[in-house]
């Protein structure tokens, strides 16, 4: 309910359907159904808001597709020492800016809600 009362309201409802997006704990389908059912948002708010939230998961899976096929299957990465050291940094990137993201919009929670 108090997510669904911030969503509405015009203060933070777009970055509340956002960080909706970027939990790692709800699924696409639920996201999609507790936004269309329960609350009323705009094509275009969902339209960015599912754009934005979704943005890093689709940059990190395509540089993951782009080192396994640079190198080869996942078992050809992590046999060569290059292979390895790019996954680690790549993951090592995105573990660093995920927790950023988070701290980032936990500091956002509580200036703004």
């Amino acid at each position: 309910l108090a997510a669904r009362h911030v969503i509405d309201g015009e203060q933070a409802g777009f970055l509340m359907q956002v960080l909706l997006r970027e939990s790692p704990l709800t699924t696409f389908g639920l996201a999609n159904t507790f936004l269309g059912a329960f609350c009323h948002v705009s094509v275009g708010k969902y339209i960015c808001s599912s754009y934005i939230g979704q943005l890093r998961s689709i940059i990190m899976l395509t540089n993951i597709g782009v080192l396994v096929r640079n190198v080869g299957t996942f078992d050809e990465v992590m046999a060569s020492a290059e292979g390895r050291r790019d996954l680690i940094i790549n993951l090592s990137v995105w573990l660093v800016a995920l927790v950023g993201l988070f701290v980032f919009f936990r500091y956002l929670m509580v200036r703004v809600l």
